[in-house]
């Protein structure tokens, strides 16, 4: 970690990788929200800010121009995880329901996964793990797969595209 700093109302956190990726983290929810700022090479920028009192959430995303999207849901609904493409389709995972959507560069939201694990003794696990976590999402260096975890019984799905042939209507 280039920087890393921690309060009680104030989180802000910076990584640098060959002086290309930055991921600033600012401020948790119970002090009014925070804001979340990536580069990946050229300019691109993610804000989210999430103040509890609201009941929502309200997400802005700029590459080059500027594009706005909001979702409303309240805060105390989980969490989500968070995958960037190098090619710009944001990867989200809802904490419940268990679910992965992407974020078109042109601001729709597509449902791509939903958590339907069920094992009857597979690799020595038994249960209904739907209502489990995905977790540690990430894109390959290429952008071509997704890897996400679902946290128990911890498993890891390899997701590939073409991307830009996934639409809302799916």
């Amino acid at each position: 970690m280039a920087e890393a700093e921690t309060s009680r109302t104030n989180m802000p956190c910076q990584h640098k990788v060959g002086g290309t990726l930055q991921f600033r983290w600012v401020a948790p929810c119970n002090s009014g929200g925070w804001h979340l700022a990536i580069q990946v090479g050229g300019t691109l920028q993610f804000r989210w800010v999430a103040p509890c009192n609201s009941g929502g959430w309200h997400l802005a995303i700029q590459v080059g121009g500027t594009l706005q999207f909001r979702w409303v849901a309240p805060c105390n609904s989980g969490g989500w995880h968070l995958a960037i493409q190098v090619g710009g389709t944001l990867q989200f995972g809802d904490e419940y329901p268990q679910r992965i959507h992407l974020l078109s560069q042109d601001g729709h939201l597509i449902p791509l996964a939903v958590n339907d694990v069920q094992l009857n003794g597979q690799k020595g696990f038994q249960g209904d793990f739907r209502g489990r976590e995905w977790a540690g999402a990430t894109f390959s260096p290429d952008g071509q797969w997704l890897f996400a975890n679902i946290q128990t019984p911890g498993i890891t799905l390899a997701i590939t595209g073409p991307w830009q042939n996934l639409t809302d209507d799916a």
